[in-house]
């Protein structure tokens, strides 16, 4: 079912600044939409329906369940103001005033806008993940902010606070999803629980880390250092149970559910945990606050990292069934806003970052001796190389009929709600010739240009497919039974089948069985970052209750897995599952015991929620990201790193400049919600290494893409 859309205008922060006019303590800002000389400086855009819309149109006093498929019922409510430019820039020349300016705009006094009926004030608001990295930020209608504010934080007063992660999980009401229409239901603390997370220290690890300049700033540079250390981890970061009987309501056939509720985040998994405590003769589920409960009367089991709102919920006073009953009273709701993919995958894409890292030869990746164009398919040459999969995948769509067809009938076996598609498949079942009518010819030729472009950037099908890193669940449902009734019997039967070192459990792989596998993440920059795994023979109990699980891939936490990819959770963290026999030969060929690259944690500056200024501050620092450049960055530099024919000490060097740059990726990727930013002037703007040839070619073919 597709998403209701709501029209929210959007304007570029610089449009508005230049119709400031300057007062004597400081500006005011006045913006005519309907002026015919500013009417083409907004933007009508269709953004995906939110928990934070359906809370404004309860405001308002409308039914969001009645609204139109494309509503404008919000378009004089929201508008979306677009900062680029002016606070992802250096603060200097017209950038510096400019940010000056802005400043202004977020001041109680807001800016004032005419959307054609008559002038209404604006005040600076919230904004999603993806529109702190576009730089965007919503101002809401005076009249609608102070009661819409007090609906997101569920009438709780956040004062001083670690402001940065508030706008970060505020940001949870801007995720798009699906809003469960049965919430009431489920919105008491017997059905939806939470448990403590497990930590667990991991003794003595070889490191490499980065060390803050010691200021309280919020771009801070860092030094490289390598250390032995001791590494605390959260178990089951981000992750919890769905019961059978919910996930069915949610969307029968699914089982992994990505979950948003006010300050609650996570994935949810279905696994009938009733019935295996049962089976473990174990007779209740113990609470974080020592709670005992009847599984059968659970539906959802929350692991306290998923519960972002804990601390803010004890600061005032409230006990969990009061938090959900503050739920209620606002008209929240459990929204789905992602879940795992039931059609079979065989192959992953891998990009030109992962084959950066990779210890492969020329013939590895692809032979001299190959044609550049094929008169037959490529599978049925005997050798293997590591194009081979996107040939051939090219190869079926422009001219293996019989594939070409299949494009179209499979997706009879899906459960489609594109009844056009479903009709136009139904045809071709029928009478193949029809493969050659322009309805079908284009789309074909659309995919297969689409695959050239990919692979001509880098970007290749390999046998593998993606899936959601998670904990050993196993061993969350043994952590349970640990607090309910000790680690008698029924914890030893369950450990017996716990997945330990870089062992990892996959259910129901579509591509061919290996003895090796590479896990890889995105963004991906050093070769550390590739992780070897083995697949185990799960037991009985693994069998019969998780292997359903089909777009999961279950490690332990303690081995480390999640520190070497980047620092990953089990909160929808997405990694793929490489089985293609040349990867996972280069992966070990390469397999020396690198260190790990520890991403350190950096409290969040403190500061009043409360404060216009502060506020100002925070977003100011949370705005873009440069992950990109820092990916581009290391990728010269990894060419020269992993080249074998570099010299020992520039190989060394830029060795330790990929590692580096690699941790600053993940404080850049964090700092939307610490506030705190890694200084990269060092090496983005002092470019030390030569721009790759790659890169260059990159840039002027996506430039001549933005222009078609």
């Amino acid at each position: 079912m597709k998403s209701k859309k709501y029209i929210i205008p959007q304007i570029s922060a610089q449009s508005i600044i230049a119709s400031a006019k300057q007062k004597d303590d400081g500006y005011s800002f006045y913006f005519d939409t309907t002026d015919v000389s500013k009417e083409y400086l907004v933007e009508d855009t269709l953004q995906d329906d939110c928990p934070i819309f359906y809370q404004a149109m309860c405001l308002l006093g409308e039914d969001p369940n009645k609204a139109e498929f494309v509503s404008d019922k919000l378009r004089d409510v929201f508008v979306y103001v677009d900062f680029s430019g002016i606070f992802d820039r250096k603060a200097a020349g017209r950038v510096l005033d400019y940010q000056n300016i802005a400043e202004y705009m977020f001041r109680p006094e807001g800016i004032t806008l005419n959307f054609g009926k008559e002038d209404k004030k604006y005040i600076a608001f919230e904004r999603s993940a993806s529109m702190s990295r576009a730089n965007q930020l919503s101002f809401v209608r005076e009249d609608v902010y102070e009661s819409l504010r007090e609906r997101m934080m569920l009438g709780m007063n956040i004062g001083k606070c670690q402001l940065s992660k508030l706008y970060a999980y505020n940001a949870l009401l801007f995720t798009s999803g699906k809003r469960h229409k049965e919430s009431d239901t489920i919105l008491n603390d017997k059905k939806i629980i939470v448990i403590k997370n497990p930590e667990s220290v991991i003794e003595k690890i070889k490191t490499v880390t980065v060390n803050g300049d010691g200021s309280n700033n919020a771009v801070r540079k860092y030094t490289r250092s390598e250390e032995i250390k001791d590494i605390t981890i959260t178990e089951f970061d981000g992750e919890g149970f769905i019961s059978p009987r919910l996930a069915d309501l949610l969307d029968k056939g699914h089982n992994s559910f990505q979950i948003r509720m006010p300050y609650i985040k996570g994935v949810v998994h279905k696994v009938d945990f009733a019935a295996l405590l049962s089976e473990l003769e174990v007779p209740f589920i113990v609470d974080m606050w020592g709670n005992k409960h009847n599984p059968a009367d659970v539906d959802i089991i929350l692991t306290d990292s998923m519960f972002k709102g804990l601390k803010w919920m004890t600061d005032n006073g409230l006990l969990w069934a009061e938090y959900l009953e503050r739920c209620k009273k606002y008209n929240h709701a459990l929204y789905v806003s992602g879940k795992d993919k039931v059609e079979p995958q065989d192959t992953t894409e891998l990009n030109y970052q992962f084959l950066n890292t990779l210890s492969m030869t020329d013939d590895e990746f692809r032979p001299k001796d190959l044609p550049l164009g094929w008169k037959g398919s490529p599978e049925y040459d005997s050798r293997h190389w590591i194009t081979k999969t996107t040939e051939t995948e090219y190869y079926r769509l422009v001219a293996d009929n019989e594939a070409r067809r299949r494009y179209f009938t499979d997706e009879l076996n899906e459960d489609l709600t594109d009844d056009r598609r479903k009709f136009r498949a139904e045809l071709i079942a029928k009478n193949a010739l029809f493969i050659d009518e322009p309805i079908y010819a284009k789309e074909l030729k659309d995919k297969a240009e689409n695959l050239l472009g990919r692979y001509a950037m880098g970007k290749l099908l390999v046998a593998g497919d993606n899936r959601y890193l998670s904990d050993d669940l196993l061993r969350l449902i043994a952590y349970m039974v640990k607090e309910a009734v000790g680690d008698g019997v029924a914890y030893s039967r369950l450990e017996q089948e716990f997945i330990s070192g870089n062992f990892m459990y996959a259910p129901q792989p579509s591509y061919e069985k290996s003895d090796f596998y590479t896990i890889l993440r995105s963004p991906h920059i050093a070769r550390n970052e590739e992780v070897l795994v083995k697949p185990m023979v799960p037991g009985e109990l693994r069998e019969k209750y998780l292997s359903h699980l089909s777009y999961v891939i279950m490690v332990d936490s303690r081995s480390l897995i999640p520190e070497r990819l980047g620092g990953a959770d089990f909160d929808g963290d997405m990694v793929k599952t490489i089985a293609d026999p040349l990867v996972n030969k280069s992966v070990i060929r390469s397999s020396t015991e690198l260190p790990l690259l520890k991403i350190p944690t950096e409290q969040p500056l403190i500061a009043d929620a409360n404060d216009w200024y502060e506020r100002f501050i925070t977003v100011k620092n949370t705005f873009s990201s440069r992950v990109g450049q820092i990916s581009n960055a290391a990728l010269s530099r990894g060419i020269i790193a992993y080249d074998e024919n570099t010299a020992d000490e520039d190989k060394e060097r830029y060795y330790h400049e990929v590692e580096t740059l690699a941790i600053l990726t993940g404080l850049e990727i964090d700092s939307a919600k610490s506030g705190i930013k890694p200084d990269l002037s060092e090496y983005i703007e002092n470019k030390r290494a030569r721009r790759s040839i790659f890169l260059r070619y990159k840039t002027i073919a996506e430039s001549d893409e933005a222009h078609k």
